[in-house]
């Protein structure tokens, strides 16, 4: 099993709509630079936790946003898999982060997207093809494959990094 496999949704997003990922990897970047973790790379093996942490994000964003009560178990998988990842990077930070500074990134994350959205609907979110695409890869991932994922990326105790990323 290919363990970025859910990344490759994230990428296709990123490299074809770059706006939306700015906006993403900006909320991101300030959440990892307030956590000290700066751009030190994951030696583990595993992946960066940070890294997985925004793409988690960002697909769950896409998941809430367009395919609102269309996919339950993807989405009802990646609410305790973002909430075992938070608490990962509480207990693992070198430098103290609390779970309402991490819901304040998430909001500022929606903030953001809704901003560039009303600054072009002509470029709707959701009628993006490329990010329906994102979405599908990780539907079509599969829950299971998700799951295992996220239990190796959280299986060895480390400071949560950014990098390598994708």
């Amino acid at each position: 099993m290919d363990r970025r496999s859910i990344f490759s949704g994230i990428a296709l997003v990123s490299k074809r709509w770059p706006g939306m990922a700015a906006v993403v990897f900006a909320a991101l970047a300030s959440t990892v630079q307030a956590a000290g973790s700066g751009v030190r790379v994951d030696q583990s093996g595993k992946g960066a936790v940070w890294c997985a942490w925004g793409l988690y994000e960002n697909i769950h964003l896409i998941g809430e946003r367009c395919f609102a009560e269309e996919d339950e178990p993807l989405q009802g998988e990646l609410r305790p898999a973002l909430q075992r990842i938070d608490c990962f990077i509480i207990v693992n930070s070198a430098t103290p982060i609390t779970q309402a500074q991490l819901n304040e990134r998430r909001s500022a994350m929606n903030k953001a997207a809704d901003q560039a959205e009303a600054a072009d609907p002509s470029k709707a979110f959701c009628r993006k093809a490329d990010v329906v695409k994102a979405y599908q890869l990780a539907r079509e991932q599969g829950v299971q494959d998700l799951r295992a994922q996220e239990d190796d990326l959280l299986s060895v105790p480390r400071e949560p990094l950014f990098s390598p990323c994708m």
